[in-house]
């Protein structure tokens, strides 16, 4: 899956501080030091949510030299390109400075750049040439000057998804999805006057708006329709990012083939899941379905190759690698089967520590995806057990075999006639790494 994103980049620093009192000489409290971190901001968070999710990122923005620097290290832990971020020194960049004492925010320090026309212009050449334009554009906008290259603008397409800041909702006329905040809603509809969202809907030519209300869930308008969702309870940590963490994971959902309902159910469970961790944070698959409430449901192509396929893997802290591998497997049949490793099967393949989830767990992760017809779980090295009781058209494995070895699985395929597919690696994207990260 591959999106062009459009928006302002940032970098957001967060600054960790204990309060041992209060000042004797202001009423304000006395910090002590405890730690620092560097983060992506702005259009570049919404990238790195997409980027977990699986997403091939084209991400266009500017940036200083220096800041380049800093971004694209961060790009790289995300598995995000930045061959299309124009940096210069005539560009500067918009940091966010927060500050934290005891783990809640006391105040955020802004350092505001904006696109000057000169440098605008520079912007929207590179885009008009760079663009692929076979695939949707998403814009992330934060007021900072990008957005303005839509306006009047002939050759570059309007976008599908945009994320808004201006009040004056005229320069994202035309987009398919609109997401903002309550806040943001409000504001707009102040502005042109409208009463209510379906007039400011058609007031610019908005085909679908969703707007998100914090713990209290979104609503979803289309039509002449409305659909509320209800919010999640969570410990809430800090909001920064939700907002992100809603939009990328609205996007892959409606882009996969789930339908506007489910993929507000999957956004919800996102953002609230976001909001549970210190600063933007991406959420996983595997934690994203952890809290979702309900089972997603996905209508499937009914012309593919088989009737049954079955998927074998041990299918640990669910990640974008996994959901690939399912994915062209529901491209391939009409039933998809998971045999799973069970933990004790997990245990002897990978070793002590693993799995991270257990057996009820991984199989709930999957089922709440939606688009497997059964799962069951083996206890030996390999699923052939399922294959025997199943008898699949095919089965499928990641593309870390080649299907040719003389494993006990691929060898009773080849002698009953099963179709074996491999699938291609996605790279950047496995259990280790995301263990890495949380541990």
């Amino acid at each position: 899956m591959e999106l062009n994103l459009i928006g302002d980049l940032m970098i957001d620093e967060y600054k960790f501080y204990t309060i041992s009192r209060k000042s004797p000489e202001a009423p304000v409290p006395v910090l002590h030091y405890q730690d620092q971190m560097i983060a992506l901001g702005g259009s570049a968070n919404l990238a790195a949510c997409l980027s977990t999710l699986g997403y091939k990122v084209n991400l266009f923005g500017v940036c200083s030299n220096n800041s380049f620097r800093k971004i694209k290290s961060l790009c790289n832990e995300k598995n995000l390109s930045t061959d299309l971020i124009l940096h210069d020194n005539n560009f500067l960049t918009t940091k966010k400075l927060r500050i934290l004492g005891n783990d809640a925010q006391i105040c955020r320090i802004d350092q505001d750049s904006f696109l000057d026309e000169e440098s605008l212009k520079v912007l929207s050449n590179h885009v008009e040439e760079k663009i692929n334009k076979k695939i949707p554009i998403a814009l992330s906008d934060y007021a900072k000057g990008v957005s303005n290259i839509f306006i009047d603008n002939k050759i570059i397409d309007k976008p599908k998804y945009v994320d808004p800041k201006y009040p004056d909702w005229q320069r994202y006329s035309g987009c398919t999805f609109m997401k903002a905040n309550d806040i943001e809603f409000r504001q707009a509809l102040k502005f042109s006057k409208c009463k209510n969202a379906h007039e400011l809907m058609k007031n610019y030519n908005i085909a679908n708006l969703i707007v998100t209300n914090g713990k209290s869930g979104c609503s979803f308008y289309t039509n002449g329709k409305k659909i509320n969702i209800k919010g999640i309870s969570v410990n809430c940590l800090d909001v920064t990012g939700a907002g992100d963490s809603f939009m990328a994971s609205f996007i892959w959902a409606n882009e996969f083939g789930f339908d506007v309902l489910n993929s507000m159910l999957f956004a919800n469970a996102s953002a609230a899941y976001s909001v549970t961790k210190l600063g933007a944070y991406s959420p996983n698959f595997y934690e994203i379905l952890s809290i979702l409430p309900d089972d997603l449901k996905i209508q499937v192509n009914k012309d593919q190759k088989y009737n049954k396929i079955i998927v074998g893997g041990c299918f640990d802290c669910l990640h974008a690698g996994h959901v690939y591998l399912l994915k062209e497997a529901l491209k391939l049949a009409k039933n998809v089967i998971v045999a799973i490793n069970s933990d004790s099967s997990v245990y002897k393949i990978k070793g002590k520590g693993r799995p991270y989830q257990n057996l009820e767990k991984r199989m709930n992760n999957i089922k709440k995806l939606g688009f497997v017809s059964d799962i069951i779980p083996f206890d030996n090295i390999s699923p052939k057990s399922v294959l025997e009781d199943e008898m699949p058209d095919a089965f499928i494995k990641g593309g870390d075999y080649s299907g040719k070895e003389d494993y006990e699985d691929f060898t009773f395929c080849r002698k009953k006639n099963i179709d074996i597919k491999i699938i291609p690696i996605k790279k950047g994207y496995s259990t280790s790494r995301i263990l890495d990260e949380i541990l």
